[in-house]
C-alpha cells in the first residue's frame, strides 16, 4: 500500500492513479472506480461505505496566482462517509464532500457539499436532501 491506510473490504481498480499513496486513505467497504486520478500533494481521506466513481480526478494541488513564481498549494480533500461522487467529476482542493451526499455525474466541485444532500453542476450546488441510510 506503500504508505496509505486502506480500510477492510476495499475495492480499487487497477487504473487508479495516486500521486502520494502515504497521503491517501480509504475506509471500510469504500470502492474506487476505473480510471479515477487522485492528485494528493495534500491528504486525501475517502470515508466508509463511500465510492468514487470512473473518470473522476481528486485534485489537493493548485498554483498560487498571485504569487510571481506561481507556486504550487495544497489543500486536503475529503469524501464523507456514505457519499458517492459519481461518475466523471471533478473535486477541487480543500473540498469536503459531506457524509451521504452524492454528487451527480460531470459536477465541478469547488466548494464544500453539505451532508445527506444530493448535489450536482458546474459549479456543483446542493439540490435536495437526502433521507440518511443507516449502516
Amino acid at each position: 500500500a506503500f504508505g496509505a491506510k486502506i480500510g477492510q473490504g476495499v475495492k480499487i481498480n487497477n487504473t487508479v492513479k495516486v500521486l502520494y499513496p502515504w497521503e491517501l486513505e480509504i475506509g471500510d467497504g469504500s470502492w474506487v472506480g476505473w480510471d479515477v486520478d487522485i492528485y494528493n500533494y495534500a491528504k486525501v481521506t475517502i470515508g466508509r461505505m463511500a465510492v468514487v466513481s470512473q473518470y473522476s480526478y481528486l485534485c489537493t494541488g493548485i498554483h498560487d496566482y498571485e504569487d510571481p513564481l506561481f507556486p504550487l498549494v495544497f489543500f486536503p480533500i475529503t469524501i464523507g462517509d456514505q457519499a458517492w461522487v459519481a461518475a466523471k467529476c471533478f473535486v477541487a482542493p480543500g473540498v469536503r464532500v459531506g457524509n451521504g451526499t452524492i454528487i451527480a455525474s460531470g459536477s465541478v466541485v469547488t466548494k464544500d457539499m453539505p451532508d445527506w444532500q444530493i448535489c450536482g453542476g458546474n459549479p456543483c450546488k446542493p439540490i435536495k436532501e437526502r433521507p440518511p441510510i443507516r449502516s
